[in-house]
């Protein structure tokens, strides 16, 4: 039965947030027993401006060493800390792995991409303040201009909340594009540390660092992160309250609930681009 573009990706988008969810509920260690006698929490939620362009900022103040030393474009983030036992995929490949990259850029997607003309006069006006090169949200918010934005929404209150280090934020999200294959999410992880800093150079010998599996040369909080990451990618209901333990001792409670979120939030961007096989842009469609 066929349903529809429209339908089609409402229904990708329901999937992709249950997959959110789901992460969310086995990193938190949330019970499945509930008690009946415990009456709901009475939550209100503070008002902001549309599409939740100018939030207020939360403060953060914990763990900020951390966030400043993976600004460095240095490749030298040694350290005297203990390496834990390298986290390797079997199938690692780092010439592999361009090949994959560079063949994201040549498959045909499995629906088609709206152009910019036909999404702007379906968004709220400001939702955007340029032309959008980026095919997966082109295709998310043109054929779902309600359900589309709403999420968009989500991503910038986090992001004027959180203020995570760029390319500390785009390394976690690399590990799960890498657990997944998805190759094209792994290429704007690669275009959005090079807007967060890094040289070509830089960006190439960290991703071939990760895709080694010896992960040494990174500070314990990244190692740490990469691997809780890695977990709850792959193995979601493995997670234990040791693997909760490890990012909370080095994070402290806000941080780490985070790195949580963004976590989790990285399966739902995957689910939607796989599903549709995106093209990979050629350019970085995430400069000015």
């Amino acid at each position: 039965m066929e349903v529809g573009n429209e339908a089609m990706m409402g229904l990708v988008l329901q999937i992709a947030h249950g997959c959110f969810q789901d992460r969310l509920h086995w990193a938190l260690g949330i019970s499945d027993r509930s008690d009946a006698s415990s009456p709901p929490l009475e939550i209100q939620f503070a008002d902001s401006t549309k599409n939740g362009a100018n939030t207020p900022s939360a403060m953060r103040t914990d763990s900020a060493a951390m966030l400043e030393s993976v600004a460095s474009n240095s490749d030298k983030l040694e350290s005297n800390a203990a390496v834990p036992a390298p986290l390797v995929w079997e199938d690692a490949d780092v010439a592999g792995m361009q090949r994959s990259l560079w063949a994201q850029k040549t498959r045909t997607a499995r629906i088609p991409v709206p152009d910019w003309d036909t999404v702007v006069p379906k968004i709220p006006s400001d939702l955007y303040r340029r032309p959008l090169r980026i095919r997966w949200s082109r295709a998310v918010v043109g054929y779902q201009p309600i359900l589309g934005p709403a999420w968009i929404k989500c991503l910038r209150v986090f992001e004027q909340e959180a203020h995570q280090n760029r390319v500390f934020e785009e390394s976690v999200f690399w590990v799960v594009t890498r657990s997944l294959k998805c190759y094209y999410c792994m290429g704007h992880c690669e275009m959005l540390m090079e807007v967060g800093g890094l040289s070509q150079g830089a960006i190439a010998r960290r991703t071939q660092a990760l895709e080694s599996g010896d992960w040494s040369r990174f500070s314990p909080e990244e190692r740490t992160a990469f691997a809780f990451a890695k977990k709850l990618t792959e193995f979601p209901t493995l997670l234990n309250g040791q693997d909760r333990q490890s990012i909370l001792d080095l994070f402290g409670e806000v941080r780490a609930l985070d790195l949580i979120w963004w976590t989790c939030r990285c399966q739902f961007m995957t689910k939607v681009s796989d599903a549709f096989q995106l093209q990979l842009e050629s350019e970085n469609v995430f400069s000015e």
